[in-house]
């Protein structure tokens, strides 16, 4: 099988988030960066991804967001509390 990777990416001064897996399975995000952001680093969006490997991940300087997309799209948020790693089940791996 195809690995899917997100390897040495830098993410600096985001708006919103920085690396989102939405309904997304068996991808290895490692060896990143992420400073200076808005809204959670590291994020599985709806708790359904399973068999991601996060590793060797660094997030600093995160900040809530002032505006966060809920106001437009009417869903819950959870950006005013921000998570460098927001790992919403437990069948993936840190």
């Amino acid at each position: 099988p195809t690995i899917t990777r997100c390897s040495q990416f830098f993410s600096r001064g985001s708006n919103q988030r920085c690396y989102v897996l939405h309904q997304t399975n068996d991808v290895v995000v490692e060896e990143n960066v992420a400073f200076d952001t808005f809204g959670h680093c590291y994020f599985l969006e709806d708790g359904v991804e399973v068999n991601n490997i996060f590793r060797n991940n660094l997030g600093a300087d995160v900040k809530k967001s002032t505006r966060l997309l809920s106001e437009l799209s009417g869903r819950k948020e959870t950006d005013d509390k921000p998570s460098v790693f927001w790992i919403s089940n437990a069948a993936n791996f840190l």
